[in-house]
């Protein structure tokens, strides 16, 4: 704040982080309701679990000297990530983050569900979902289990889930491993690569925090993170497109400068070619900083 006396600093989190209680293996409990049913185990070959267990340099040596060979090895790792099921016997299956889909017949490869079958599923599914109980404590693992529309909208909404479980806001995390297990609630398991199991996770509240000439001092409301781009926009003058998700912060800016400089609207933003406008040389300065950070390799 010193160092640029004539700007507004924000701090945003996109998430918050909290202690992590448990790990839930809910490709165990799909198998235990009869929603789906164990198969041939289908699991990453030893070459592949020998490949990511190379130093990431000797990894992406690897990754030039054979692109292709490495693809197919990624793939299969996200493919065997999904469980050891039969799939023409499962009617529902976990993503990698919370997310659950049914095995719709149509949209899988080996879908078994009818689509007018599918509402009365994710009826029960989601009811079902929401008796899964810490044996420990007796209280429940799930704060909510949400449809896709609860959650999501644009013209990609097929891309969605059918259901995105609430493990974060109760402090617990859906197990990647789905395979048969004593317990469907245990104690957090270490990740691959790592030696440890975690001490926390994310929780969904995050942080915001601004100051600066054009900020009103005190506490806002809860904003959304959406939020944060129209009244970035705002801040800097600039008009907020229409039909933006999110709204401008008014509660968070001076109200004798937001008087003087009213919010102004812009045409929607039209849709922008997925390559994006870097050039390459700003492409190889963001590139060079996500490694820094540890983001990528």
């Amino acid at each position: 704040l010193d160092a640029f006396d004539d700007a507004d600093v924000l701090v945003v989190s996109d998430h918050g982080a909290g202690p992590l209680r448990g790990d839930i293996n809910l490709g165990a409990w799909l198998v235990s309701r009869g929603r789906a049913r164990y198969g041939r185990r289908s699991g990453q070959s030893p070459l592949v679990r020998l490949a990511w267990s190379l130093p990431p340099s000797v990894r992406r040596l690897g990754r030039r000297l054979a692109p292709g060979a490495a693809r197919r090895a990624f793939g299969a790792t996200l493919a065997g990530q999904l469980g050891p099921f039969e799939w023409s016997a499962t009617e529902a299956f976990l993503g990698f983050h919370g997310d659950v889909w049914l095995n719709l017949a149509g949209r899988e490869p080996e879908g078994c569900v009818e689509e007018g079958r599918a509402k009365s599923l994710m009826d029960e599914l989601s009811e079902e979902l929401m008796t899964i109980t810490d044996e420990s404590t007796g209280e429940p693992v799930f704060a909510a289990v949400h449809r896709r529309n609860e959650l999501f909208s644009g013209p990609a909404i097929d891309l969605a889930p059918d259901l995105m479980v609430d493990a974060w806001s109760t402090g617990y995390r859906v197990a990647p491993g789905r395979e048969a297990a004593d317990e469907i609630v245990a104690a957090p398991q270490p990740l691959a690569g790592v030696d440890e199991a975690w001490s926390s996770d994310h929780r969904p509240l995050g942080i915001f925090v601004a100051a600066g000439r054009h900020i009103r001092a005190g506490s806002p409301t809860e904003l959304h993170l959406f939020d944060v781009c129209p009244t970035v926009l705002a801040l800097l003058g600039a008009p907020v497109p229409q039909g933006i998700d999110g709204r401008v912060a008014t509660e968070v800016i001076d109200p004798t400068w937001l008087e003087n400089n009213p919010v102004r609207s812009a045409a929607p933003v039209a849709e922008r070619a997925s390559a994006g406008e870097y050039s390459d040389e700003e492409a190889a300065a963001v590139a060079a900083h996500l490694k820094d950070l540890g983001s990528i390799e």
